[in-house]
């Protein structure tokens, strides 16, 4: 579970340099006497920021969703599937949004199917055992208070 309070941490980060930069670029457009370009350069840089900040959570976001497949025994997507994408770091590399997208439904399908195995089991075993198993020690409890009363 460590990987959802990772990708949690990386929303929150982007969130707050986004609402930096927004407060930021207010006070700079309701300033009078800004030099000719600053909005712009700080717009361009808010740009940067955040497409650094969403290729970073896409990337953690994607490294997540295989190590969880590889953990479920699933197939992962090659390299040579088109999959991935270039990141914006130098020779990095993250899953597409598609591949993403498949690998969240193949991971959820898969735990669907165990967590049915299990409730099946459950159901059909587990519960009517425990079921019979209370019923033996009431008839017992019964027994041995009529015999206890002679």
């Amino acid at each position: 579970m460590w990987w959802w309070f990772e990708e949690r941490l990386l929303e929150y980060r982007f969130r707050r340099g986004h609402r930096c930069y927004d407060r930021q670029i207010r006070q700079l457009a309701a300033k009078k006497d800004r030099e000719p370009g600053e909005l712009d350069c700080l717009l361009q840089e808010a740009s940067e920021n955040e497409d650094m900040a969403l290729d970073e959570l896409n990337s953690k976001s994607g490294q997540n969703l295989l190590h969880q497949a590889r953990m479920l025994g699933l197939a992962t997507p090659s390299f040579k599937s088109g999959a991935y994408e270039e990141g914006l770091h130098p020779n990095t590399y993250r899953l597409t949004a598609e591949a993403r997208a498949e690998l969240r439904r193949s991971i959820r399908e898969e735990r669907k199917a165990r967590r049915d195995e299990w409730s099946g089991l459950l159901k059909d075993v587990v519960i009517p055992a425990v079921l019979a198993f209370t019923g033996l020690i009431g008839t017992i409890i019964g027994l041995v208070s009529v015999l206890h009363r002679k």
